[in-house]
């Protein structure tokens, strides 16, 4: 049997930002690290998303999630200042909150106490503006494991996970002993809660259309209207639109519902697109307790690291170095 000071599950963003931290400690450059992932029986979940980061929007005070929101946005922020001069794997956005008019008079002191009084127009629309990030997933992974890729003695072994018992881990190929195990499964986690002495929340799927090869004379936009967003991408010549949560669930995820919404939105902007040219995207998303992630020490020698549902891309910024601590 194979020895390690460190097994790490999963090879998405998550895990690859663990890797980050780790490679950033000098404590960690000597440590022996087995990574495991199977993208055939678990696909990475960072690349199935419309990955937009928000920021603007919460304040720190109100509630944990809103603080955790807020730190999280900061640290995703910090990092692209650090590494994204050449905007190698992200681009600013501003992001459009559409005023419906026709909102009762609650709602409208609702989105006013959210987003501010003043607004701009957008096309046929009345918008409160953000700031967002579009993330370009597949660079920022390749980004990360080139910072971490020459630092780390790592092994990556293309292996299921099945099971692990204390510090003994099991694979469809192999058996390997680690005195630590993570887990950064994302989506996939709820799999594995019989190994753990906590429960890991649910997977939950969401769809949205995407168009390729679209020339719109306008700049990147994220426009947002109730739990939908319409998302322009120019450098890559992309138009994406899908559903966010409603209620804890997964508000759009078949044609039928993505085609009614989208036709409100084409009214807003007068697109002319048909949803019959886009391709449908379906992706899964991990969702725990109250949103809040999962980022602890489980049992003796298992840690997760998962649960960021619809923060996939800024949760890990801030919980990284707190997860890292836990190991350190």
């Amino acid at each position: 049997m194979k020895n390690f000071d460190i097994i790490l599950v999963g090879d998405g963003l998550a895990a690859r930002l663990l890797l980050y931290e780790m490679s950033q400690r000098q404590s960690f450059l000597d440590k022996k690290i087995l990574q495991i992932s199977s993208p055939i029986n678990f696909p990475e979940c960072s690349t199935r998303t419309t990955s937009v980061v928000s920021g603007g929007v919460h304040e720190k005070g109100i509630s944990k999630l809103g603080d955790l929101l807020v730190d999280s946005y900061n640290s995703f922020t910090s990092f692209v200042k650090e590494y994204n001069d050449l905007e190698m794997f992200c681009e600013k956005s501003p992001q459009y909150y559409v005023f419906d008019e026709d909102m009762t008079e609650h709602k409208k002191e609702m989105f006013h106490k959210r987003f501010g009084h003043e607004l701009d127009d957008f096309h046929h629309c009345k918008v409160a503006s953000k700031e967002s990030y579009l993330v370009f997933p597949e660079k920022l992974l390749s980004f990360l494991k080139d910072l971490y890729g020459t630092r780390l003695n790592l092994t990556h072994a293309r292996e299921t996970y099945l099971e692990h018992r204390e510090s003994t881990l099991s694979t469809d190929m192999s058996t390997y002993n680690g005195d630590k195990i993570i887990l950064a499964t994302g989506a996939y986690s709820s799999f594995f809660e019989s190994t753990l002495d906590t429960k890991l929340g649910k997977a939950v799927s969401g769809s949205y259309l995407k168009w390729d090869n679209i020339s719109l004379d306008i700049d990147n936009f994220v426009l947002s209207k109730g739990h939908f967003n319409l998302i322009h991408r120019k450098s890559k010549r992309e138009l994406l639109f899908g559903g966010t949560s409603f209620e804890g669930h997964i508000h759009a995820h078949n044609l039928r519902e993505l085609k009614s919404e989208f036709s409100l939105f084409k009214d807003l902007i007068n697109f002319d697109l048909d949803v019959s040219n886009a391709n449908i995207i379906t992706g899964l998303r991990h969702k725990c307790s109250k949103r809040l992630p999962v980022c602890k020490k489980t049992n003796a020698n298992t840690y997760v690291f998962s649960g960021f549902y619809k923060n996939g891309f800024s949760f890990p910024f801030y919980l990284k170095k707190i997860l890292i601590d836990l190991l350190d």
